[in-house]
């Protein structure tokens, strides 16, 4: 290897994991909304953590049994790619579940408390929430 690589690949690793790490909290006040940042940070924090103790001890053990990095390497891009998959059926599913709500928020507002059709409304919202 060339030492350009050597400059090149570590000056990447810090640009991409600042981004991350700038990009972060923007991310999860998205997704979580503004009231619920703390608690969203506080979850996304404790995840990266929990990997950072899980990882190097699966890869150890992966690697002990059989004494080859390459099974480590199969089984965690198996996992990056299945946490993909999750992702890609998650976002469809949240902007549906989203877009209910906002329908029932906005049929709450259209009918008054007594009637009929408001009461449903009431009990399915407290099913649902």
């Amino acid at each position: 290897m060339s030492y350009g690589i050597y400059v090149i690949y570590p000056t990447l690793l810090g640009l991409l994991s600042g981004m991350f790490f700038t990009l972060f909290s923007q991310v999860i006040k998205d997704i979580t909304g503004g009231p619920n940042v703390t608690a969203g940070v506080a979850l996304g924090t404790m995840a990266i953590g929990v990997g950072a103790l899980i990882g190097p001890t699966v890869a150890g053990v992966i690697y002990d049994t059989s004494r080859d990095y390459q099974f480590s390497f199969y089984f965690f891009g198996s996992c990056m790619v299945f946490a993909g998959l999750i992702m890609l059926t998650l976002e469809p599913y949240a902007t549906l579940r989203q877009h209910k709500l906002q329908r029932h928020e906005e049929n709450n507002l259209a009918f008054p408390e007594g009637d009929l059709h408001s009461r449903t409304i009431g009990v399915y919202r407290d099913v649902v929430a």
